[in-house]
């Protein structure tokens, strides 16, 4: 399976229930700049996209949050129609890694 992810074009990451970044495939690494090497292991998933610490869509789901606490974040998702528990989030924005792809939009799946 990690081998499917990694070759996936889809940029994927994974955290676990304590926030850690578990996977980052090859994808995310070629998007974002930032190598899995120095991901895993880390909680900084919010560092792709904010220039401050703040929970992403990924972490606001493993903690279960209510849709209350998760529109005081993300004001463009909504539930997915097929995985329940998962949200898509869209927006344009962009990657503080990658200036020269501002902006960029972005679908975004989360799912539990």
């Amino acid at each position: 399976m990690n081998d499917f992810l990694n070759e996936s074009p889809i940029p994927t990451f994974v955290i676990n229930k304590e926030h850690v970044i578990t996977y980052w495939n090859r994808a995310m690494e070629l998007l974002t700049g930032l190598p899995a090497k120095e991901m895993l292991g880390t909680r900084r998933q919010w560092i792709v996209l904010y220039t401050e610490e703040r929970p992403t869509m990924a972490d606001l789901i493993v903690d279960r949050a209510s849709e209350e606490v998760i529109s005081q974040y993300y004001n463009t998702y909504k539930k997915s129609p097929l995985i329940p528990g998962a949200y898509v989030y869209q927006a344009c924005s962009p990657l503080r890694y990658h200036p020269f792809l501002c902006p960029l939009f972005l679908e975004l799946s989360f799912f539990p």
